[in-house]
């Protein structure tokens, strides 16, 4: 349980030691001191600290995101999950004495006065909410450690990996790697006066056991050379600490992992300044030979990287090459991200996404003006959504006559003998999901039509009020309405059987009631819906809309016959689609 400072959701560095020490103190209670070494070889890109507080609340993690990251990546934390608790430093800039790197000593100025600089100090702690990847569902998120314990499994992978890293500690470490027979039951030796690491020929089965011997020989010239503060500590220690650097790197590569000896362990549990003292060593130095064994598997895991990142690098380049959006859309560095305007395949809606850039994920998602995090992959063929429209590209405000309309570029199409789909008119780009029936499917666009025209009013009223938008409103607003006018009454006429027509604002508060339920089809389902909710706040409109509707159905006839034979063109190109 994290204890949090009185009048403040800020830590102290007492309360977050308080904290640390009561998790550790569970961790070798409940004796999981190996589920911590395994949370630490699986949850690598945490402090310790927080790898203490994760296997204190979950010892089955695996991968820990916070909720957005995990959207950024196409997963989303399952309802009534309990996320699992951990610090962020809370950071301030301070005036802080310049210290003369050489003499330790503050600098001083000309006139002899004390130098100062600002630096980043950590005032205390906040605890955030993360969740395990078996809190979340969605996209599958391949692992590159997956990738290589599949790799290692390969007895001739595992053989030349432990080739190489011999070599690599040779070459670039000086250290003296040998193989020679040992006295039984010893895998291998260091030897601190000298330096000198060897590898057992007859002890050691395979070169999979050669290669852990290894690690665990090589933790103890790291931890414990000539050069070290921890030479002379006890000899269980020191091993218990080998033992554990060598379980912490096997793990993470999915190599079969001895058990490592509680025997001295356990005196840790007496003393917690040791015991954190010991795993972080054991943190940095099993941090440090798995860096520098995955240098040696750089074209494999670049492959990897590259093999995994296909979809999202052909969305961006069917985006800047097909679509048209500009390579800047994609530069991290730019200040002004790109908005696009997207529709849900499965339900038709529409929504806006402002293209953002995670530095964590070094991948561009998705921010919605629905308050979701997609992630840039969902624009893929098979993704959950379509593009439709630039709408604010690097700042400037796309022309409204530029947008591509779904009533107007995209009609429903018959895929083979396979179901009905909203397709746009070059086949190309499929913005629904399949129907078995060409009505469900006609429904849909006529759904997703209004759903369009309104977000478009809703877009452009915002844009007018943080005055971005350059263009004459008059006429943009005047569009709109018309957009919306057409496209309600299009979707009126077809389910009343009758044409009709609306005017003004009165389809903006028709076309949400149609949205926000689907049972209304028709004139007669409306003013029934009026009548019922007429006290209603979100409905008192609806009234007044529907007596414009009438009067304009009543004069319906007085119009030119022209004008009529145009409307119902159009109508009947739309249901034919």
């Amino acid at each position: 349980m994290m204890v949090v400072a009185a009048q403040s959701n800020i830590l102290t560095i007492d309360d977050v030691n308080k904290t640390l020490e009561d998790s550790l103190k569970t961790v070798f209670e409940s004796e999981r001191f190996k589920d911590l070494l395994d949370v630490m070889s699986r949850v690598k890109a945490y402090s310790l600290n927080n790898q203490i507080l994760i296997v204190a609340q979950n010892p089955q993690s695996t991968m820990v995101m916070g909720f957005n990251e995990w959207q950024k990546l196409g997963r989303f934390v399952q309802k009534g999950e309990k996320g699992l608790k951990i610090l962020a430093p809370v950071v301030n800039q301070m005036d802080k004495e310049k210290i003369d790197p050489q003499t330790k000593q503050p600098m001083k100025d000309s006139q002899g006065n004390i130098q100062t600089e600002k630096r980043n100090v950590i005032r205390g702690f906040r605890p955030v909410t993360v969740f395990d990847v078996s809190q979340t569902e969605g996209k599958e998120i391949p692992s590159v450690r997956d990738f290589i314990s599949r790799q290692m499994a390969d007895d001739s992978y595992i053989s030349q990996l432990y080739s190489d890293y011999k070599d690599y500690l040779v070459d670039n470490k000086g250290i003296n790697v040998s193989e020679q027979e040992t006295e039984k039951g010893v895998g291998g030796w260091y030897r601190r006066d000298t330096g000198e690491i060897a590898i057992s020929t007859n002890t050691n089965e395979n070169n999979t056991d050669k290669f852990r011997v290894l690690i665990h020989e090589y933790a103890h010239s790291l931890l414990h050379n000539e050069e070290s503060d921890m030479k002379d500590l006890p000899r269980g220690h020191k091993e218990a600490q080998a033992e554990s650097v060598a379980y912490v790197v096997s793990n993470y590569y999915g190599l079969d992992s001895s058990a490592v000896s509680s025997g001295y362990i356990a005196t840790w549990s007496q003393d917690m300044q040791l015991a954190r003292q010991a795993l972080t060593e054991i943190q940095e130095v099993a941090n440090t030979i798995i860096e520098q064994v995955d240098a040696l598997q750089k074209d494999k895991i670049q492959s990897f990287y590259k093999d995994q990142t296909q979809d999202y690098e052909d969305v961006k380049k069917h985006l800047i090459e097909k679509v048209g959006l500009s390579e800047k859309a994609f530069d991290q560095n730019e200040k002004t991200p790109t908005q696009i305007q997207m529709i849900n395949k499965e339900n038709g809606y529409i929504l806006s996404g402002k293209l953002e850039y995670s530095e964590r994920t070094q991948m561009f998602y998705m921010r919605t003006n629905r308050n979701l995090i997609e992630p840039v992959s969902e624009l893929a063929k098979d993704g959950k959504l379509a593009m439709l429209n630039i709408e604010k590209e690097l700042g400037k405000v796309n022309n409204i006559t530029e947008y591509s309309r779904i009533p107007d570029h995209f009609e429903v199409k018959k895929i083979r003998n396979g179901p009905y789909v909203v397709q746009s008119a070059s086949g190309q780009d499929i913005i629904s999901k399949g129907f078995e029936k060409k009505g469900d499917a006609q429904e849909f666009q006529m759904r997703a039509s209004i759903s369009q025209t309104l977000h478009q009013d809703t877009f452009f009223k915002k844009e007018l009020k943080t005055k971005d938008l350059q263009s004459e409103m008059n006429e943009v607003t005047t569009e709109v309405e018309r957009q919306i006018n057409q496209s309600v009454g299009q979707y009126l006429s077809h389910h009343s059987k009758k044409p009709l027509n609306l005017q003004g604002t009165s389809g903006i508060t028709i076309g949400w009631t149609l949205l926000k339920n689907p049972q209304i089809k028709t004139i007669d389902d409306l003013k029934e819906f009026a009548s019922k909710n007429k006290h209603v706040p979100t409905y008192t409109k609806l009234p007044e809309a529907l007596e414009n509707l009438q009067e304009t159905t009543q004069t319906e006839e007085k119009t030119s016959v022209k004008k009529r034979a145009k409307d119902n063109a159009e109508l009947e190109r739309s249901m034919d689609r």
